[in-house]
């Protein structure tokens, strides 16, 4: 088996988190957590709460990139609501 169908083959990580941000940041943060590898934001409150997932994506694993958010100036709390780990079909 190829390298490439090992890597398909192999589980990774999905995250569902809710990211607490200064809402006076908002719009900024939101850009730049929405940059990270395999981040995506899927809701947002204008307090300041986006529901947002974060999944393995290359050398970037979804487990790290929690470290990384709460390390954003302007990032209050991260917390991980949901996590499992999914197979390609």
């Amino acid at each position: 088996m190829s390298a490439a169908a090992l890597a398909a083959a192999a589980p990774w990580n999905v995250c569902g988190l809710v990211i607490h941000v200064r809402p006076d940041r908002l719009d900024a943060l939101k850009a730049q957590i929405a940059a990270l590898p395999g981040v995506e934001i899927h809701l947002t409150a204008p307090e300041g709460r986006l529901v947002a997932t974060a999944i393995d994506k290359g050398d970037s694993l979804a487990l790290d990139q929690i470290a990384v958010l709460n390390r954003i100036p302007g990032v209050v709390s991260t917390s991980l609501v949901y996590h499992a780990l999914d197979v390609a079909d």
